[in-house]
C-alpha cells in the first residue's frame, strides 16, 4: 500500500517535495479522499485530507481506473 510505501522509504519526502491528494469517485458516486504528504517529514498517507496541510497536486479519478493504474494493468497516459 502507499502508506506502507511511504513508512520503509522515509528518503521519499526528499525525494518527491509534494502533497497529492487523490478524489476516488466510486460506482455509487461518492468521493473518497485521500492524502500523501510526502513534503513534510516523516510523510504521510491519511484517509481523508491533513490538517493545515494543502496539496500541490490534486487527482481525481475513478476508483477502478485508479486500481487499475496504480496495478500497472493500465498506462495512466491513456486512461
Amino acid at each position: 500500500t502507499m502508506t506502507q510505501a511511504v513508512s520503509k522509504n522515509p528518503d521519499l519526502v526528499d525525494k518527491v517535495k509534494g502533497v497529492f491528494q487523490f478524489n476516488l469517485k466510486t460506482k455509487d458516486g461518492q468521493t473518497v479522499v485521500y492524502t500523501a504528504d510526502l513534503k513534510n517529514k516523516p510523510g504521510q498517507v491519511k484517509q481523508g485530507t491533513i490538517d493545515g496541510v494543502k496539496p500541490d497536486c490534486t487527482l481525481t479519478v475513478a476508483d477502478e481506473d485508479y486500481f487499475d493504474i496504480s496495478s500497472g494493468k493500465t498506462n495512466a497516459q491513456q486512461a
